[in-house]
């Protein structure tokens, strides 16, 4: 009878090795989960921006290079003003398991105009992948102003999808 509990032993642990080898040797994944992680209103009208910062976690077992952001409006409007968004940070080499923070610095009067439009914005994170694959994050937001503070939606995690060609 202690022979077969011995056996038994031996067999699950040698089951429990044979899948952790595969998982850490073969199996390879690319996963990105983005939130916005704050919103900096500042009410001095000397000030020309809002800060929004993008939390940005590479929840995959390979690197990804984040090479580029966009904002722009979710539907086509009459305004063609778009900011051009320059963030030191980027394009950088977001590791497996690691975590970074994207400062984004969003002019006032693109967050006015898309307030009093009534169009919501559509931020895009460009991503590579090892294999050369482009991926994109992309989140639609309510225009975030002194007086329209983030609503619920906008708090949501979202997560990198492959572009189709």
């Amino acid at each position: 009878m202690t022979d077969w509990i011995a056996v038994g032993i031996s067999s699950a642990a040698l089951l429990v090795s044979v899948i952790s080898g595969y998982f850490s040797l073969f199996h390879k994944k690319n996963r990105l989960v983005a939130v916005i992680a704050a919103w900096q209103l500042d009410k001095d009208p000397k000030v020309n921006h809002i800060r929004c910062e993008v939390s940005l976690a590479n929840n995959g077992n390979l690197d990804l290079l984040v090479r580029a952001v966009e904002i722009e409006y979710e539907e086509k409007s009459e305004s063609d003003i778009l900011p051009e968004l320059e963030v030191d940070e980027i394009p950088a080499v977001l590791k497996a398991s690691e975590l970074m923070l994207l400062p984004l610095e969003l002019p006032k009067r693109f967050l006015n105009m898309a307030t009093k439009m009534d169009l919501r914005l559509a931020l895009s994170i460009h991503i590579y992948t090892l294999e050369g694959n482009l991926m994109l994050a992309k989140k639609l937001l309510n225009p975030v102003t002194v007086d329209n503070p983030p609503i619920e939606p906008d708090w949501q995690p979202f997560v990198m999808h492959k572009v189709e060609k």
